[in-house]
């Protein structure tokens, strides 16, 4: 579970062969989603290195934090769990 901001992607999984949608999305504010086909994404993720390096950069902060989560659920208690996820 996350919440998004302004600039995050959702629905990466797919640009990476992922046939099934793992992931929903629930609006908590008034939004604005753009919606880009696969084929467009990739090839502005080839043609554009600024898009590339934030698409590239929001990846690997994503997986820090399923891994920080990982650790934290096998090795902390449910209340050191709960603190930092109200601290997130």
């Amino acid at each position: 579970m996350a919440i998004l901001g302004p600039g995050d992607f959702i629905g990466e999984g797919c640009l990476a062969g992922q046939t099934i949608c793992m992931a929903t999305a629930t609006a908590i504010t008034p939004t604005t989603v753009l919606f880009i086909k696969k084929n467009e994404m990739l090839r502005v993720l080839h043609a554009e290195p600024a898009l590339s390096d934030r698409f590239i950069s929001y990846l690997l902060s994503r997986n820090i934090r399923i891994e920080e989560d990982l650790v934290d659920q096998l090795f902390n208690s449910s209340e050191k769990r709960l603190a930092r996820t109200l601290l997130l």
